[in-house]
């Protein structure tokens, strides 16, 4: 599993924000860390709760960054907050179809998943939020 890597360019111009994006970044490459380890067990067993962490910054994350948006009376809200629910909803169906554990396969995908969509997620749609910000200043 690779590294994600913060760039300048996935700034959004707000520190409280751009530092939970990092901190999201941290938390990934913590996680992907521990799966890349574990390469060659694919029979193990990798307890669910390892995301738990993870899961919960991203919740507190969308909270601050929705209340921003709101702050900025951001005219696309509404479909911001839809992408937040969508990624919300797949991580509670994740947990609900798994018991305490994944195997390691399962694991390490849903990690890459997750990877992919944050980037993505900076890149192509928090960075609509940071341009809007721009022309109210």
């Amino acid at each position: 599993m690779d590294e994600i890597r913060w760039l300048c360019g996935l700034s959004v111009g707000v520190d409280r924000l751009d530092n939970e994006h990092k901190s999201l970044f941290t938390f990934y490459n913590t996680l992907a860390l521990k799966l890349s380890d574990s390469q060659g067990l694919e029979t193990r067993r990798i307890p669910a709760a390892i995301f738990s962490d993870i899961f919960d910054y991203i919740n507190n994350h969308f909270e601050h960054e929705e209340d921003y948006m709101r702050d900025i009376n951001y005219p696309y809200i509404d479909q911001h907050i839809q992408q937040h629910e969508e990624i919300v909803k797949y991580i509670v169906e994740f947990h609900r179809g798994v018991s305490d554990e994944l195997n390691l396969g399962e694991a390490q995908r849903l990690a890459e998943f997750i990877g992919k969509w944050l980037v993505q997620h900076i890149m192509n749609t928090d960075s609509k939020y940071a341009e809007y910000a721009k022309t109210i200043i």
